[in-house]
């Protein structure tokens, strides 16, 4: 990869692409990966489910993240904790489930509280209703499928 200093340009002229980083001009050679291979051919199918997992858990982990105190990182791990219960097969509802019962671990109920669980998370079944209608729903039952790229 080869660095430019003397001017900035932006896109792909020839066989180099031009972009900019962090304020240094850089140069690579042009890819041949496209969206229309990305998305039809099967060497890159695996790629396609995780990006998938992805676009579903995202949200969720920050719907969950929002009603805790900002922590470094923490959105990204939950994430990653859905996207592995995805992996696993557990269905969406489950796997938020359990993240909720990670960090909002239920008190014990006594006599003066309540046995009824808090209503914090009331559009999360909203959220649900929106992931699966998305256009890349994964097919969890399927992914034994997935051809791998050895």
């Amino acid at each position: 990869m080869g660095t430019l200093s003397s001017f900035y340009m932006s896109g792909t002229y020839g066989g180099l692409t031009f972009y900019v980083v962090n304020g240094r001009q850089l140069v690579r050679s042009k890819t041949s990966i496209n969206k229309k291979r990305f998305f039809t051919d099967p060497a890159f199918a695996k790629q396609r489910q995780y990006s998938q997992w992805l676009a579903i858990a995202s949200p969720v982990a920050s719907q969950i993240y929002r009603q805790l105190p900002p922590q470094k990182g923490l959105q990204q791990r939950m994430t990653g904790l859905l996207i592995t219960w995805l992996k696993q097969g557990i269905s969406l509802a489950a796997a938020a489930q359990r993240l909720i019962q990670l960090w909002f671990p239920q008190p014990v109920a006594t006599q003066q509280q309540n046995a009824a669980a808090p209503t914090l998370f009331t559009n999360l079944t909203s959220l649900y209703k929106t992931a699966i209608h998305l256009p890349f729903v994964p097919s969890i039952a399927n992914k034994a499928k997935i051809p791998l790229r050895i």
